[in-house]
């Protein structure tokens, strides 16, 4: 098999099934029946490939295979890999020139948590650490309004995910009724309470 073509199957069904389903989906996955894989792979201009995936907790997932970058209406989670440079994808771009994320509940809501557990440790921290010195690890000093803007994106974000999931009116009066699904931190829960008593 194409090492580009396994990679891209063996990554996806790794993400959505059990290590005892595995081999069918990569078989599923193989017959590429819509042709989105072998665009991905080979032209030019598809710099996405999206795994969508449906049925979650049944006993039939669902999978559908995209070259463009949507959220379906019934979709549960999706495994995202993109190019990094345009172009068909070679054997030596694999696996360092192809990015992988996953997209879990809802487009926003992953983006908040991306940005918030992997690459504001990632950047903001090392760049606070730094002191004025080139942080370790960072090819670049980020700008000091760059980091600004990068800290409001992530509160912004997190204002919207919590707001998405809004608690009813009376979880002000009695907070066993607040849907708490985004308060993953005490510095959520105190932004999430702070939100609701400011309507």
């Amino acid at each position: 098999m194409d090492v580009r073509k396994a990679f891209v199957l063996n990554t996806i069904a790794s993400a959505i099934a059990s290590a005892d389903q595995r081999d069918a989906y990569v078989q599923y996955l193989s017959q590429d029946a819509n042709g989105a894989l072998a665009s991905f792979l080979d032209d030019a201009n598809a710099s996405v490939l999206v795994a969508s995936v449906s049925g979650l907790g049944s006993s039939q997932l669902k999978l559908k295979l995209a070259t463009d970058a949507s959220f379906p209406e019934d979709c549960e989670y999706q495994v995202v890999l993109a190019k990094l440079r345009p172009g068909p994808v070679a054997v030596g771009d694999v696996p360092a020139n192809i990015s992988v994320s996953t997209v879990s509940h809802s487009p926003l809501s992953s983006l908040y948590h991306c940005l918030k557990d992997v690459y504001h440790p990632l950047l903001l921290t090392k760049q606070q650490a730094s002191n004025g010195e080139q942080p370790e690890g960072l090819s670049v000093k980020l700008e000091p309004r760059l980091v600004e803007l990068l800290q409001q994106l992530e509160a912004g974000l997190g204002a919207v995910v919590r707001k998405g999931q809004r608690a009813p009116m009376s979880a002000a009066s009695d907070p066993n009724t607040a849907p708490l699904y985004e308060v993953l931190t005490p510095l959520d829960e105190v932004a999430y309470w702070e939100e609701l008593a400011t309507g």
